[in-house]
């Protein structure tokens, strides 16, 4: 008679915790991987586009004997933040289901949108702050004006740039999470209550471009109350905190949508 097979001990459930956490981060990390590569692919496609007429605009303008009262960043009123949240809809919309078929759990999904959405707009920052500088040195080189009403300054180039990295990057994050909201907001919400959610993601934005003066409502606001160009120690932080709390305020949106959203849609 042959002996019987040996049992063998599933794993402990703190090896399953701990397997299941893996699984998290790893699905959390092809998300944040997925979003990155997004903006890094068609972002930069528009970043290149955005240079080449920013050094082709003033350069016909000074042949032409014209003049330009300020950048074309600053007088596209933000055209890189709205590029940002337009990706913002579609990368995470188009990933969501996916991710959630395959396994994925919401907890990791909106982790992986938040990370990802942070490079991105780091990345932006890094290549705002660039592309400023250059205006800077290439409007005088031509004989052309520049100033920068809008935005944070602090009075040196060197701080002046890091401030805008700084300051871009938690505008692009947030502009990126509004995005995301919003879309994860029509599948959680349906068509007419997700399309009345768009209304606070708004604001947020609005929230993030008053604070730091930048965007749609840093232009406006440079109308109205113009200022040296130079901010105090105390108005770059109160800005920097509004930043930060627009920017958590999206980040909690886009959590708590995510937690209650459905494989199929609502109607």
């Amino acid at each position: 008679m042959s002996a019987p097979l040996p049992v063998t001990a599933g794993p402990t459930a703190d090896e399953r915790a701990a397997l299941a956490r893996a699984a998290r981060r790893r699905a959390s990390r092809t998300v944040r991987r997925n979003v990155v590569a997004a903006f890094a692919t068609v972002g930069g496609w528009f970043w290149a586009i955005y240079a080449v007429v920013g050094v082709g605009v003033p350069l016909l303008v000074s042949r032409a004997g014209g003049e330009m009262d300020g950048g074309i960043f600053e007088s596209s009123a933000g055209t890189p933040r709205w590029f940002a949240f337009v990706l913002g809809i579609i990368v995470p919309a188009a990933a969501l289901t996916l991710h959630l078929a395959a396994g994925g759990t919401r907890a990791a999904f909106s982790a992986g949108v938040v990370r990802g959405a942070a490079l991105a707009g780091l990345g932006f920052g890094v290549l705002t702050a660039a592309y400023v500088s250059g205006e800077q040195v290439l409007y005088p080189a031509l004989g052309l004006d520049w100033g920068r009403a809008a935005g944070l300054a602090a009075g040196s180039p060197a701080a002046d740039a890091l401030l805008t990295v700084v300051a871009e990057a938690l505008a692009v994050t947030t502009y990126v999470l509004c995005g995301a909201a919003i879309a994860v907001g029509y599948k959680r919400l349906g068509v007419w209550t997700g399309t009345g959610f768009i209304l606070p993601m708004l604001v947020l934005i609005a929230l993030t471009d008053l604070a730091m003066r930048g965007g749609v409502g840093g232009l406006v606001l440079s109308n109205v109350a113009r200022s040296d160009g130079i901010a105090s120690a105390g108005a770059v932080a109160l800005g920097l905190a509004g930043g930060l709390l627009a920017l958590a305020l999206a980040a909690g949106a886009l959590h708590l949508l995510v937690r209650g959203v459905r494989l199929r849609p609502s109607t």
